[in-house]
């Protein structure tokens, strides 16, 4: 009998059937078309910052690595699980301890012109020192043992462990360190110096530091280290700071910190009590991975002008693709020689594998870049990306450049540029292809002013120019090849300080164009990196002479630069050669100045008959007029005569002063010798004596900073006093006297007293070496005075009873019919006291008669206002 009950056997096998076959299809689907891995929803319109609301602090450095790399999985790692398995050949994911590499040497006779320290913690460089002789750090001047700790809170970390001290994390071949025998892993917990008998504990970094601040280069000290459980002293010589072309550098606030960015330093990575370091040069990371592209920086398109005070440094300039973390993450390194290492870092998730690799250049190797000769002064970056997948991959990198270049002149120098704009202590440079090179403002980059990136026009260099050093880097390549960025920018890498701006730390950054990468493939860009001194001779040969700017008077500077760089290579002394610079330009300009000489002389002798036409013809302007010029024509006297050599030599003057400023030359020469202590850097002020400390006390601490008129740095500098004085002195010999009743003359006399004053100020931050071209200059002006005739004047037959009493009065330039009986007898003992004496050289003479001629006015002057008193009596 058939059951009425419902016949459910038949609809679960049709369901089974349904389950089966759709299970076949998803199968047969995810082999023919795999699917793409999941990624977190990236919204390519949104600020960087919303992409990764989860902006965690990168990781401490550990130096242990994991037990079970399998253990530790990124949230890259966990997001493409999916896609991980259905790769064939997977790679492992990077994960190693942090470590510290130095390339070339501190030693001036060895292959290489600069010692080079990296880390693998982003694969980039934290520090390259000069190592030649004649670039010294001139702002430090504490006793250098070598920079043997690279990160300052690992170095705490560890010896805090172990009771205290500080750890040697890095040793630099050629430093004072390695030549007396220092090896890393050794703790320091004592330093005695043997020239002061002070003896100091060290139970951290910051012990040791301010215990080398202390020192001095040459003296001697003895350390107590820890090495494998014992106990052992080694003695060590200092040496005088290296500069620094790249270092690690934090904001700095004021003069305090401005103060303390020299000595023994390292990074500071992630430290809550501390300022971190900015970051370090030449990180890296992925701009472009398939479809996922990092968003541009919000500052770009953004002007904080309108802010006061500390303005932050831009967080979203670390953000990466998917919290890749390349730019802080360690790399391992998988080569490395005396001067060549290669960090390496891999992308599990897609098979992906980067390679980082710096060759520092031996003194006398040549780079391999096109028409361009220089060598030992640069680094080879090469960045490689391998696809190690089965399938194809869009990449593109991100690439940022150096950071840390030297401050050196922070509180005087007044850097020029090839406009009027106010430029930095760093500036951005850079060249486009079948374009001149620019200079992108400091000022500008601090403000976020620069609006927009620049395009995909073709880099012939970009890179970061200060003072008398720059790191600039070209691409590799052929100039007609195909360009490597899609887009190029310069960029705040420190935070702001709105009260000196002009010290920000900047850089720039270089964003690859997209490339397709199948299975097995890989492409590879080199970069020539150059480290060092502005030389217009070192530039030249690398193809940066565009990045000099010698200003509108060009024509005058580059001559007189070859001429006083010409004195110096024969053997003369910077010092020297710049006062022969100075006869030199002055023998030029000769007949010019010997004119004008005359002119003011001339102009002198005239003074008393001009006041008397103006007495005369009080009235009648235009007849005063007419008068005057009658008598200039009698004379042969132009007013222009005076103006005119003045107006020549102003392109002289400027172009001199151009020459002397971007000349590296100057930079650590001594006016005399470094052991005295004084004026031991001609392109910087003389420094005669350090007051900082008497303006903090009195409170007003931003007088050291240097930024402005008013607030003169924390040196009190001689040089520029001596200047003034001597400018004086020769606008009181070269201007003619005022007649008595001329009030107006006075006036202007006085104001031009009160405009050297002011002149005075503004020559208080000169460099020492312009001091010394003014005072030789000066000088030379002075003599050519004492030496040119005076020029003879015929007494005007025209001019009235009045205008002789006048010059009659006039002690100085009158020798005419005086009929004052005091007058006479007054002359009269002169003259016999004169014949009484001893010769005299014409200097002492010289002296005298300014004296003469001072006290004379001053008793005329006296004279005539007792007359005028008893005038109004009567």
């Amino acid at each position: 009998m058939q059951s009425l009950l419902p016949n459910r056997q038949k609809p679960q096998n049709e369901w089974l059937m349904f389950i089966l076959v759709f299970a076949f299809c998803l199968m047969l689907t995810n082999i023919l078309f795999p699917p793409r891995p999941n990624q977190p929803n990236v919204n390519i319109n949104a600020p960087i910052g919303q992409n990764n609301p989860a902006d965690s602090p990168p990781d401490k450095p550990n130096n242990k690595p994991p037990e079970n790399n399998n253990q530790t999985e990124t949230l890259e790692h966990s997001e493409h699980s999916e896609h991980s398995e259905q790769t064939e050949n997977k790679i492992e994911e990077t994960n190693v301890a942090p470590e510290w590499i130095t390339l070339g040497s501190m030693n001036p006779k060895s292959k290489y012109n600069m010692l080079v320290t990296l880390t693998n913690q982003g694969a980039a460089v934290v520090r390259t020192e000069l190592n030649t002789e004649r670039y010294k750090d001139v702002q430090e001047h504490s006793g250098y043992i070598g920079q043997i700790v690279a990160d300052q809170n690992t170095s705490d970390w560890e010896a805090l462990k172990l009771g205290g001290g500080v750890i040697v994390q890095v040793i630099g071949d050629g430093t004072p360190a390695q030549i007396y025998g220092i090896k890393i892993g050794d703790r320091i917990t004592n330093v005695r110096n043997l020239i002061t008998e002070k003896n100091t504990q060290i139970r951290n970094f910051q012990d040791l530091r301010n215990v080398l601040l202390q020192s001095k280069p040459k003296e001697k000290i003895r350390l107590e280290i820890i090495r494998e459980g014992k106990t052992i002293e080694q003695d060590i010589i200092l040496e005088q700071h290296p500069i620094d072309v790249i270092r690690p550098e934090s904001v700095t606030r004021n003069y305090d910190d401005y103060s303390k960015l020299g000595g023994l330093s390292g990074v500071v990575f992630d430290n809550e009590t501390k300022l971190a370091s900015d970051q370090l040069s030449f990180l890296t990371t992925l701009l472009k991975l398939d479809e996922h592209k990092l968003e541009l920086p919000k500052s770009l398109n953004a002007n904080n002008s309108a802010y006061t005070g500390i303005y932050e440094r831009d967080s979203t300039m670390d953000k990466e693709l998917l919290d890749l973390k390349l730019r802080r993450k360690a790399w391992r390194v998988v080569k490395k020689s005396e001067n060549e290492v290669t960090f390496a870092i891999t992308l599990p998730s897609y098979n992906i594998e980067m390679f980082k690799t710096y060759y520092l250049a031996q003194n006398d190797e040549k780079t391999t870049l096109p028409n361009i000769s220089g060598a030992g002064y640069h680094l080879k970056l090469k960045i490689e990306i391998h696809n190690r997948d089965s399938k194809s991959h869009k990449v593109a990198y991100q690439l940022d450049g150096p950071t840390g270049l030297p401050l050196e002149g922070g509180w005087y120098a007044q850097k020029t540029g090839p406009t009027w704009s106010r430029f930095g202590i760093r500036d951005i440079v850079v060249k486009f292809q079948g374009n001149n090179g620019q200079v992108v403002p400091n000022t500008l980059v601090a403000m976020d002013k620069v609006a927009n990136e620049w395009g995909s026009t073709p880099i012939e260099y970009i890179g970061v120019d200060s003072l008398y050093f720059q790191c600039t880097i070209r691409p590799n390549k052929p100039i007609n090849d195909e360009t490597w960025h899609e887009y190029s920018m310069p960029i705040r890498v420190g935070e702001r300080n709105y009260n000196w701006q002009t010290l920000t730390n900047v850089s720039f950054r270089l964003m690859g164009k997209e490339k397709l990468l199948n299975a097995g493939e890989k492409f590879e860009h080199e970069y020539v990196v150059f480290l060092g001194p502005k030389s217009t001779k070192l530039l030249a040969e690398y193809g940066l002479s565009q990045t000099v700017s010698y200003g509108w008077f060009w024509f005058v500077a580059q001559p007189l630069l070859w001429v006083l760089q010409t004195f110096n290579h024969i053997g003369v002394s910077y010092a020297a050669a710049i006062i022969l610079l100075t006869i030199c330009v002055r023998l030029l300009i000769f007949p010019m100045s010997r004119k004008m000489i005359i002119s003011a002389m001339k102009m002198a002798e005239l003074q008393p008959q001009i006041q008397a036409i103006n007495e005369k013809y009080k009235n009648d302007m235009q007849a005063r007029s007419k008068a005057i010029n009658a008598l200039f024509k009698e004379h042969n006297y132009s007013p222009m005569a005076g103006c005119l050599p003045l107006l020549i030599q102003f392109p002289i003057f400027i172009g001199l002063y151009k020459a002397l400023s971007i000349d590296p030359g100057l930079y650590g020469t001594p006016l005399i010798t470094k052991s005295l202590r004084w004026c031991v850097d001609l392109s910087a002020p003389d420094r005669l004596f350090d007051w900082s400390n008497f303006w903090n006390w009195i409170g007003y601490p931003g007088f050291n900073e240097g930024q402005g008129i008013l607030t003169l740095g924390p040196f009190f500098n001689v040089l520029p006093i001596l200047t003034i004085a001597l400018f004086l002195i020769q606008q009181e010999i070269m201007m003619p006297p005022p007649a008595p009743n001329d009030e107006q003359a006075k006036m202007q006399r006085k104001m031009m007293k009160f405009m050297m004053i002011f002149l005075g100020l503004l020559f208080f931050k000169v460099p020492s070496g312009l001091c010394i071209y003014f005072i030789a200059s000066t000088l030379f002006a002075l003599f050519e005075r004492r030496f040119i005739p005076k020029p003879k004047i015929k007494e005007n037959k025209n001019t009235n009873t009045e205008s002789k009493i006048i010059l009659e009065k006039n002690d100085n330039v009158s020798d005419v019919n005086s009929k004052s009986k005091k007058s006479k007898n007054r002359r009269k003992t002169i003259t016999e006291n004169n014949e009484n004496k001893k010769p005299e050289n014409f200097i002492a003479k010289w002296i005298r008669e300014i004296i003469e001629k001072a006290n004379n006015e001053r008793k005329f002057e006296e004279g005539r206002k007792k007359k005028n008193k008893d005038k109004n009596k009567k």
